[in-house]
């Protein structure tokens, strides 16, 4: 964590999330810390954890529902620089493979990478500064929605 940033009171930037995303309803939210991310990573042993999470601005993770139950959890991230947004990037394919171990890697047009492990869609994209990640039912599409936000 930035103790720095912390003591200095510097805010972390606001981070929303769509409350429709084709059939489904956010239906709870909460913020994702430079701390939580850590934490992410280093559960999975990712390399340069803490510099990647260094690089965090700010962060919320939800959770979408559809009408049939079927959920999908999505991360979008703000970084402090695009550079560090494309760290995150590099990173997301290493924590697939320890977190999703027999995830497929897929082609799918709306996002920069996905992949499939059994029904559940893992997908990733990002805008410059801002990344989404989705896991569950209509990933892609969630990141997708997510990324531009």
């Amino acid at each position: 964590m930035q103790v720095d940033k912390f003591l200095q009171r510097e805010p972390a930037e606001s981070v929303s999330l769509a409350n429709v995303i084709g059939d489904a309803h956010l239906a709870s939210s909460q913020t994702f810390g430079e701390l939580d991310l850590f934490a992410l990573l280093r559960a999975y042993d990712i390399t340069d954890a803490d510099t990647i999470a260094s690089g965090w601005s700010g962060g919320r993770i939800g959770l979408y529902t559809a009408a049939n139950d079927a959920t999908a959890v999505a991360l979008v991230l703000r970084w402090d620089s695009d550079d560090e947004a494309a760290a995150w990037r590099a990173a997301v394919s290493h924590y697939i493979g320890a977190a999703f171990p027999d995830a497929t890697t897929r082609t799918c047009p709306a996002v920069e990478a996905c992949w499939l492990d059994g029904t559940r869609e893992l997908a990733t994209a990002g805008t410059g500064a801002t990344t989404g990640f989705a896991s569950g039912v209509n990933g892609e599409l969630v990141a997708a929605t997510l990324a531009g936000t």
